[in-house]
């Protein structure tokens, strides 16, 4: 795809109410963006934790473990309920793309500032300096990989930053998440390496590394 594609995910947020949305208790995270040559259809799949039935300790898991299951109870909340979602998530819908692509293209640094190397992981391809990838949204070039089962938790930490308008139902804000991520990111990062764990699937399956790594946001916002 040649154009932006993060103006492109913004834009059809406003236009398409027949993808996997988010909502209260945020996660921040995307399983896929596909762009079809044919139709020019750009489909994206996120999450809503509202679907997922709040389970696994308040963690909105199932994100990562059942994305089938969580699309149906999505499609099944009629299409008045799922056209207001991108509506109300419109003031915060763009830094959270700029918030994912920090995540994908940082992670590796704020490990190294912990004095571990990332690129001893099997999963982040690392090839001597060489560019293995491209991150999702904006296409930056990779050195190292992250994967999604590092990614999907620690993005979904900054749904502590978020506060929904009771009259309005609008979302926005606390504090701004790249910020929170610049000051946070070395914690989150060892919160992660802490795990010791070499296959990424075990990390986005704990309910563990996703309540630790929330409750460091959270009792940031709190402090």
């Amino acid at each position: 795809m040649t154009t932006d594609v993060a103006k492109a995910i913004v834009d059809i947020l406003d236009e398409n109410d027949d993808f996997h949305e988010l909502n209260r208790g945020l996660l921040f995270s995307v399983e896929s963006v596909h762009y079809d040559n044919r139709t020019e259809l750009l489909t994206i799949e996120l999450t809503n934790s509202d679907i997922h039935g709040n389970i696994d300790d308040g963690q909105p898991v199932q994100s990562y473990t059942g994305k089938e299951v969580s699309l149906k109870r999505f499609l099944n909340q009629g299409k008045e309920s799922r056209e207001r979602i991108p509506e109300n998530m419109h003031p915060i819908i763009e830094d959270i793309f700029r918030l994912r692509e920090a995540v994908e293209r940082e992670f590796p640094q704020k490990v190294k500032n912990g004095k571990h190397q990332y690129g001893v992981k099997k999963y982040s391809k690392y090839n001597k300096g060489a560019v293995v990838g491209r991150s999702l949204f904006y296409q930056s070039d990779l050195i190292y990989l992250v994967p999604k089962g590092i990614v999907y938790p620690v993005t979904s930490a900054f749904r502590a930053l978020i506060s929904i308008d009771p009259a309005t139902e609008k979302y926005a804000w606390k504090k701004d998440p790249l910020d929170v991520w610049n000051i946070l990111g070395n914690r989150l990062a060892a919160i992660v390496w802490d795990e010791k764990e070499e296959n990424p699937e075990y990390l986005g399956k704990s309910r563990n590394l996703w309540s630790n790594l929330f409750k460091e946001v959270l009792l940031y916002i709190l402090v």
